[in-house]
């Protein structure tokens, strides 16, 4: 808990002004006391315990002359006490009797934040950031890291930019905004900001997470590699993190290297993740293995893409058609289920696969040339065009625009396309 100390020296008029006098300070205004506001201070600073200046101070605060520096002292102690509904009160009725007080604002603010009321905090603090003319970096600290939580971004780096003028020493400032740029699609200034704070620290876990995720989002897969790496060589990779790794190799067609980096993360979903990469490196046998060491939901899919591997289509089919009957959204296992009825000749199944995946953006190219390949072998030439057509627009080719001259030109029959 964030400690506020009692500060019985808060400003001490040597005149004994009058009771609710003020001075104007930096920031908003600041109580002055009376003789007998400042005698009750001072016999709460000579007290023996912290408790015994609280009760010295409570005592204080039922008297008529009680100012706000007796109730601002007093939350003091309460909210390091823990006792902070009643602090709140406290500052609360120190700002009342001097409003614009910037301390008792700002202490207010962070006591409501302790006792988890965020929203009240947030306006709270707001009037004391104002009354510091902008420029308390911790309460812009707090604002940033209220606005993340809230996943308002744009309202998180205003903050953060603001903390770093005032502050442009504190670390902690540089690395929220470096997240921030990340989440708000800044990949490149986000990258640039991750490699100067990482010059300062290199093992800064965090950042070099955030370094990463930027460089995929900029598909600087070797760029995302290194930093990646750099985690493993460090011992900072968690589960996600090797799992992470892991995906940018098998999106770079490394299947036996991400093999080796999920296996490592020791959870389910990446020894499922492990026997993936092996059965697209072609180590059928192997990823059936690692199959049966896990119980992650979509193992079913990389068992059949193994078993299609091998040649055995059709129990493949069978562990592909009990998955989609129970995940019917997974496109990628429905284009699977496709291509395994297409080695099967089961031409009309497969048809209706392909044509269910294409609805799928990552997929839609994939499933038309399973289409296609079905068109062929069933000689639907009106149906084979079309699917020709629709993968042009997506990807032409010179031999795919051929091919559909040619089938234009043709009353009746089609050929075999290689892709």
């Amino acid at each position: 808990m964030k400690k506020f100390f009692a500060i019985f020296a808060v400003v001490f008029a040597a005149s004994w002004v009058g009771l609710g006098a003020v001075e104007e300070s930096v920031f908003g205004t600041a109580p002055s006391m009376n003789r007998r506001e400042a005698d009750a201070v001072k016999e709460a600073q000579e007290a023996k315990t912290p408790a015994e200046a609280e009760a010295e101070l409570l005592e204080a605060s039922k008297k008529s002359w009680a100012g706000s520096a007796v109730f601002f002292n007093l939350a003091n102690l309460q909210y390091n006490a823990g006792k902070i509904d009643d602090a709140v009160k406290s500052y609360k009725t120190a700002i009342e009797k001097t409003p614009k007080f910037f301390m008792a604002q700002r202490n207010l603010g962070f006591a409501l934040s302790s006792a988890g009321r965020e929203d009240e905090a947030f306006g709270e603090l707001v009037k004391a950031l104002a009354l510091s003319g902008g420029s308390d970096s911790e309460i812009l600290d707090w604002l940033t890291a209220y606005h993340i939580r809230r996943k308002d971004y744009s309202s998180a780096l205003a903050a953060c930019n603001q903390s770093i003028l005032y502050a442009p020493q504190k670390r902690d400032c540089r690395r929220a905004k470096a997240m921030i740029l990340y989440e708000l699609g800044d990949y490149a200034e986000s990258e640039r900001l991750c490699c100067e704070l990482l010059s300062e620290n290199a093992a800064d876990r965090d950042i070099l997470a955030v370094l990463a995720k930027s460089r995929i989002s900029l598909k600087d897969w070797a760029g995302a590699m290194s930093a990646l790496e750099i985690m493993r060589a460090l011992k900072l990779a968690d589960a996600r993190v090797l799992e992470l790794y892991g995906d940018v190799l098998c999106k770079n067609g490394l299947y036996a290297d991400a093999a080796k980096i999920y296996a490592e993360s020791k959870s389910d979903s990446g020894v499922s993740r492990a026997a993936w990469a092996l059965a697209n490196s072609g180590e059928y046998q192997k990823a059936l293995a690692a199959c049966s060491k896990s119980s992650a939901a979509d193992v079913a899919k990389v068992r059949a893409a193994a078993l299609a591997g091998l040649g055995r289509y059709a129990e493949a089919a069978a562990q592909l058609r009990a998955y989609v009957d129970s995940f019917p959204d997974d496109s990628s296992a429905v284009l699977m289920l496709g291509r395994a009825l297409a080695d099967m000749a089961d031409w009309q199944a497969a048809k209706i696969c392909f044509e269910r995946a294409e609805a799928d953006p990552e997929l839609g190219l994939s499933a038309l040339y399973g289409r296609l390949r079905v068109c062929v072998a069933l000689n639907e030439k009106a149906e084979a065009l079309d699917a020709a057509r629709k993968i042009s627009q997506i990807s032409p080719r010179a031999e795919l625009a051929a091919y559909i001259k040619y089938l234009e030109g043709q009353p009746d029959a089609v050929e075999k396309f290689s892709r």
